[in-house]
């Protein structure tokens, strides 16, 4: 994954290389991240993450606590880099992108939530919108009628995880 944001080739690691954007779509690229405190604190890397004033930088240099796809820890900075990778991939403004190919097709219709007018700040939440969209979906389209999010989870989550701990603060 790591590979994918040359522009940062100075927070490449070897351990950062075995990322994959799979354990990022897992929740688990084993980098430190901590959500579970307030918003205030100077831990909540959320919050960091959205003062940062190079947000893929911010998520890039995390540590490695533990080794990819071992521990689910909910993590901004995931989505962040899944949400960059997605824009730089398709050559598409995310919010374009997310309403052409994600919600339209469900027959959602979609107002682009976006941070202080930042395209790549607002990719932060293509992701989990995604799997909100996917857990609900059956409310929106008869086609995906039954789909839960127990459904996704043993299907495309836990498959992937190590540690069947959850974790929201590492």
């Amino acid at each position: 994954m790591i590979d994918f944001f040359p522009a940062y080739a100075d927070l490449h690691t070897a351990a950062k290389a075995r990322i994959t954007f799979r354990h990022l779509l897992t929740m688990s690229p084993g980098l430190a991240w901590t959500e579970a405190v307030a918003w205030k604190s100077p831990k909540n890397s959320e919050r960091q993450l959205f003062e940062a004033k190079d947000p893929f930088r911010y998520a890039l240099k995390q540590r490695v606590v533990s080794p990819p796809g071992i521990v689910f820890n909910y993590s901004g900075g995931a989505t962040t880099l899944l949400g960059g990778a997605l824009a730089k991939a398709t050559g598409a403004r995310i919010d374009d992108y997310a309403r052409d190919r994600l919600f339209a097709p469900l027959g959602i219709d979609f107002e682009w939530l976006g941070f202080a007018g930042s395209a790549e700040i607002a990719a932060f939440v293509v992701p989990e919108l995604d799997l909100v969209v996917a857990i609900n979906a059956a409310h929106y389209n008869s086609r995906l009628q039954g789909l839960t999010a127990t459904a996704i989870l043993n299907r495309f989550v836990l498959p992937a995880i190590k540690d069947r701990r959850v974790s929201f603060a590492c």
